[in-house]
């Protein structure tokens, strides 16, 4: 009787090579850089701009509390929504938005100080890598290179044939 070990893939590699490819995958393509700068982080965080404009450290905690949150269950809801999401994916993100979630009730329940802005600005921060990785391969955020050929047809490199009849000089 011979002794047959199985082995089960480790997913924890898988999980760390979906990482990777979703940060490295959006990095070339302008649209995707800048629906974050303008849409995620300008509009989306105007409270914060606002709070800082102000000078108000209290003020700003409190926008950064309520803004990393809706960023991170924003960006869970869309990779467990995802059809064709591995589950390992889908897990990972439940357990990110949860954390997440849970750091902006710890920030909300602190005294506005050092500490609750440290707080903040890694939910900031971890809420926007999420966000990042959840909207990697939105073909919507990615460019797409110049077409080959004309619009009407035909490939513009080459002269163009037929006649143009009594349309000549």
């Amino acid at each position: 009787m011979t002794d047959t070990k199985t082995t089960s893939p480790n997913y924890f590699h898988e999980l760390g090579q979906y990482l990777k490819s979703q940060f490295i995958a959006p990095i070339g393509h302008p649209t995707f850089w800048l629906y974050l700068i303008i849409a995620v982080i300008g509009a989306g965080g105007l409270g914060i701009w606002v709070a800082i404009y102000q000078r108000d450290v209290q003020d700003i905690v409190a926008a950064l509390f309520t803004y990393f949150p809706a960023i991170a269950m924003a960006s869970g809801f869309e990779l467990i929504l995802k059809d064709d999401q591995r589950k390992f994916v889908r897990s990972t993100a439940f357990a990110t938005a949860v954390t997440l979630i849970l750091i902006a009730v710890l920030v909300a329940s602190l005294p506005r100080g050092s500490l609750s802005f440290a707080l903040g600005i890694i939910g900031y921060i971890i809420s926007l890598a999420f966000w990042w990785v959840a909207n990697a391969d939105n073909v919507v955020l990615h460019d797409t290179p110049a077409p080959s050929v004309a619009s009407i047809g035909g490939k513009i490199d080459q002269p163009i044939r037929g006649d143009l009849g009594d349309l000549k000089d």
